[in-house]
């Protein structure tokens, strides 16, 4: 055999296929030179590797290879890419992917458990709790860690545990997407540990510490407290709930709205250790939670009870359905006491209130879930004779001396405005001052110093004496009332101002309107010196200045030398005749239009010389203010000051 055909790839043969690259063809030429080496060694042969590639008789002679390159050129071509391919998948699962991968294996052998920081305690003035909470457990869903199927068969396993309906528990279930998820809040302890017992049967679901809140005085705080409820997802939207998940509690109304960001804590977490199975073996880790920040409020727990006693009892006897009082320190704008009846237990509201319990509330014609201190405005009727008093007395159309003659009756042109008091007895007062015109109560007075003031003077007056404004308390959904004016009327009711408006507004009628807090911060200027104070239900040193130095000390003292008139011998306040501690009150007694029965106004503050209580009574449709609203507050001031 030739020499020349000893080799498949030599330099002639390298030219044939030169397209397929130089680099792999250096390569095959190696290998055949190694080949070479290997056959110079006679005694290396084995049978095998003659029956594939020897041709002929090997003894005595050198081996014959007849092997073409295109037969021996794909096994390298596959080699080649079965080499690439795997490569780049190693490359792809270790480094693009691997960090994906090494967070489903941590998943797989622990599991990241909530605990929920309690919410702050709340407290009254004297230490005594309002607002607290009770232990408890959110179960949650992981939804990524199931297939519909599964979703679908834990249904009615999580029903009968849960005591939910069915169809509840599949709607949440099937919903839940691949996110957590929670079924039910407020889950008790018998019933965590039920489901403890059964998590090899219920796949994706866990436990998670979250206490509940208790109200520990329920309807009798409702109102200032309010509760909490399950964010919703315009609220989850918002930036200023970044940190808070699906299913967390949020304050819904009261203060437990208003501070929120203070009585919310700071979430922690467990992560639990857990076999191929889910079976929890150990905790790897944790985080305690951060509780919120403690609250101490303004009010008094037990003068609040007498308060709610006295208003409850009034409104059975005059078969009133609706009424408010409100006790203010004057000097700091402390709330002391807010009662609104009907009330309601904000306590259905901490477990989740069921859709019956909800709609007869919603429905409730009384409206128990509206505080009628601050979301209510009416007319104030006589109180209002203060804020005309003082708008005569500070613009010069009258002074301490001024007297003006009580004839029964007042006309501007065809109308006829008639005093209560000819009304009711047919008796006139005569010539009287403005003291005295407080004391008494006197409409005709007050139409005839109406009329000198003007609309403007009294719509100023009043707005300095903080009514057509909100003041700012603590709750959110405050009234600002209502102060008509020539502008209000054309855009409302297309109709202009009338000289008669001014007349009803002077005393506290027509379309003139007032939160009983509104009322109460109106006596507290007169009760602290000038100062109109931002109403608070948190206890504080300071007080907080809306406006001041808008009534003189001359004008001050006249307001008050009248309003003291009212509860002594003669004045309108029959019920303080005989009250030991001095005081200085209004009776007011407003006509609705809507009712034969008025509302009953009263409001008064004590003691008369060092005021340290202000106290406002409104009892919507009750009748006469002296009758009525007066001996409530006198029920509240007697427990007061024995107490005290």
């Amino acid at each position: 055999m030739e020499k020349k055909n000893l080799g498949i790839f030599r330099k002639d043969a390298r030219r044939k296929p030169a397209f397929l690259g130089k680099a792999f063809f250096d390569m095959v030429v190696r290998f055949d030179r190694s080949r070479r080496r290997f056959f110079s060694e006679k005694d290396r042969f084995s049978t095998s590797w003659q029956e594939v590639f020897i041709v002929g008789n090997l003894r005595g002679s050198k081996p014959e290879f007849k092997v073409s390159v295109w037969r021996i050129l794909p096994l390298y071509l596959f080699t080649f890419t079965a080499i690439f391919f795997l490569t780049s998948r190693l490359v792809q699962l270790q480094v693009i992917e691997g960090h994906n991968f090494l967070s489903a294996s941590e998943g797989n052998r622990s599991l990241t458990r909530v605990i929920h920081a309690p919410r702050g305690v709340v407290y009254d003035r004297n230490g005594n709790v309002l607002a607290s909470n009770i232990p408890a457990f959110r179960v949650v869903l992981d939804g990524s860690a199931l297939t519909m199927e599964e979703k679908i068969s834990l249904s009615n396993k999580l029903s009968l545990l849960l005591e939910l309906s069915e169809e509840e528990v599949k709607e949440k279930v099937e919903s839940v997407g691949n996110e957590v998820f929670t079924i039910k809040d407020g889950v008790n302890r018998d019933v965590a540990l039920k489901i403890e017992a059964m998590e090899g049967e219920l796949k994706g679901v866990s436990l998670e510490v979250d206490p509940v809140r208790q109200y520990n005085f329920g309807s009798l705080l409702s109102h200032v407290i309010g509760f909490t409820g399950e964010i919703s997802k315009e609220e989850l939207s918002n930036s200023k709930h970044f940190n808070y998940r699906p299913g967390d509690k949020v304050g819904v109304s009261g203060i437990e709205k208003t501070f929120e960001q203070i009585l919310r804590g700071v979430s922690g977490q467990e992560i639990i250790k857990v076999d191929a199975n889910g079976k929890k073996t150990g905790v790897l880790a944790s985080v305690s939670p951060i509780p919120g920040e403690d609250l101490i409020l303004s009010l008094d727990l037990d003068l609040q009870k007498e308060m709610e006693k006295a208003l409850r009892d009034k409104l059975l006897e005059v078969k009133s359905s609706a009424g408010v009082v409100v006790a203010q320190n004057p000097k700091t704008g402390e709330i002391l006491g807010m009662i609104s009846l009907p009330s309601y237990d904000n306590n259905l509201f901490a477990k989740g209130i069921s859709w019956d319990d909800y709609d007869l509330l919603m429905n409730d014609k009384n409206k128990p879930m509206l505080n009628r201190a601050v979301s209510a405005a009416y007319p104030p009727g006589s109180t209002f004779k203060v804020v005309t008093a003082a708008a005569g007395l500070e613009n010069g159309k009258i002074s301490k001396e001024t007297k003006i003659e009580d004839t029964g009756e007042f006309f501007l042109g065809e109308y006829r405005f008639t005093n209560w008091y000819y009304t009711q007895y047919g008796k006139k007062e005569g010539f009287i001052d403005v003291v005295r015109a407080l004391a008494r109560s006197n409409d005709t007075f007050f139409y005839h110093l109406g009329e000198r003031i003007g609309e403007k003077a009294l719509e100023n007056f009043a707005r300095l004496f903080g009514f057509g404004e909100k003041l700012g308390v603590d709750l959110l959904g405050e009234s600002s009332g209502l102060v008509p004016n020539e502008e209000w009327k054309l855009k409302t009711l297309k109709e202009p101002w009338y000289p008669g408006n001014t007349i009803n507004m002077s005393i506290g009628q027509g379309d003139l309107t007032a939160t009983p807090l509104q009322v109460n911060a109106m006596m507290g200027v007169v009760a602290n010196g000038g100062k109109l104070i931002k109403p608070t239900l948190i206890k504080k040193i300071r007080s907080e200045v809306i406006r001041e130095n808008f009534v003189s000390v001359n004008s001050l003292t006249t307001l008050k030398e009248g309003l003291r008139e009212a509860v002594v011998s003669g004045g309108t306040a029959w019920p303080f005749f005989d009250f030991k501690v001095p005081v200085a009150g209004k009776t007011g007694t407003a006509e609705t239009g809507e009712s034969s029965d008025p509302h009953a106004w009263f409001t008064v503050f004590a003691p008369y010389e060092e005021p340290e209580i202000v106290v406002t009574v409104f009892i919507e449709n009750g009748g006469e203010g002296s009758s009525v609203a007066a001996p409530v507050a006198r029920k509240i001031l007697e427990y007061y000051f024995n107490v005290k």
